[in-house]
């Protein structure tokens, strides 16, 4: 009896630890307004810069495509510049913090990926932000943070 009892509490253990990217990425679908965008500059002092900050800024949108793949579209603009793209696959760490949109900034191999640190989750409202070095060229004396505050349509 206790065997029997152990073996039905680990199978639940096992499928719901399964549940929760699947949680995160049912949750996801649909457009994500960008209500807030900041982009932070860091030096190593633990100064910190603002560089960019809109309201409005654009949209996340998650959909399933033919193939039943799920899509990344996305389109914000800050301080007059306007970044936007489309990727066909991410992972989700196992914990849902987070997100890795792959070739979400390039098709190359190189430098392509953007891994987005999930700050808030909830089921109308994420927080995101990702950690990047200068924009041109490399620099060891700060880093970029770009926040993303999103709210569902």
């Amino acid at each position: 009896m206790k065997k029997a009892t152990l073996f039905i509490l680990s199978l639940a253990l096992l499928f719901s630890g399964c549940q929760k990217d699947d949680k995160l990425e049912n949750r996801l679908e649909g457009t994500w307004n960008i209500v807030d965008y900041e982009n932070i500059k860091i030096f190593n002092d633990g100064t910190t810069e603002m560089v960019a900050e809109s309201n409005d800024a654009g949209y996340f949108t998650f959909y399933k495509d033919v193939l039943d793949l799920m899509v990344f579209d996305f389109s914000y603009t800050a301080n007059g510049s306007t970044a936007s793209g489309t990727a066909v696959d991410f992972l989700i760490d196992d914990h849902a913090q987070r997100i890795i949109i792959i070739n979400g900034k390039c098709s190359g191999i190189i430098d392509c990926d953007i891994a987005y640190t999930i700050e808030e989750n909830s089921k109308k409202r994420q927080v995101w932000s990702i950690y990047s070095l200068q924009q041109q060229g490399l620099s060891t004396d700060f880093v970029y943070k770009k926040k993303f505050v999103l709210e569902k349509e």
